[in-house]
């Protein structure tokens, strides 16, 4: 029950799971902070639409990888896999639900989460750029994020804002 020593002790785990696990890194870093990120990323997209910002969608901010410590933080070519990401998606879903991690966001607020979580990624992958490491991994890895969000209507101004951003000084961090 969400609320309970054991839900607590639960969510506290899935935020140790280590994120990108194939990438080389100089910085590791786990759900817990990626959460916070996303969280805080969601706050800052909802600016000008401060009615999609509410208690939802910040509980799925900060909740939505945490069935990662069942299924580990699953690489993102592998989750592209049809067969495999299908089979992912449903065990995902189920843990979630039965773990009471699962919030009902509108389809308007899943875009923000979306957003928020790709962009915290890239953040990470800025941040991975400034200690130096110029792995292909982590250029890659800008790279893909950006192509999933750049084909897709921002939610809201400050998302396109943000994008434009990150895009900006990742050239800048490349030269």
């Amino acid at each position: 029950m969400r609320g309970s020593f054991e839900w607590i002790e639960m969510t506290r785990r899935g935020g140790q799971v280590k994120r990108c696990h194939t990438m080389r890194t100089l910085k590791e870093q786990n759900n817990g902070e990626h959460s916070f990120g996303v969280a805080m990323l969601a706050i800052s997209l909802c600016e000008s639409n401060v009615k999609l910002l509410d208690h939802k969608l910040l509980a799925a901010a900060l909740m939505h990888d945490l069935h990662e410590q069942q299924f580990g933080d699953t690489p993102a070519p592998v989750k592209w896999m049809n067969d495999y990401s299908n089979v992912l998606e449903d065990a995902e879903r189920q843990f979630d639900l039965d773990n009471h991690l699962y919030v009902e966001l509108s389809e308007k607020q899943k875009e923000v989460l979306f957003w928020a979580d790709k962009m915290e990624y890239m953040f990470h992958c800025l941040e991975e750029m400034r200690l130096g490491n110029r792995d292909q991994s982590v250029l890659g890895g800008f790279d893909r994020s950006v192509g999933r969000l750049v084909n897709m209507a921002p939610p809201t101004q400050e998302a396109k804002d943000m994008l434009t951003s990150l895009q900006g000084e990742y050239n800048g961090l490349k030269k």
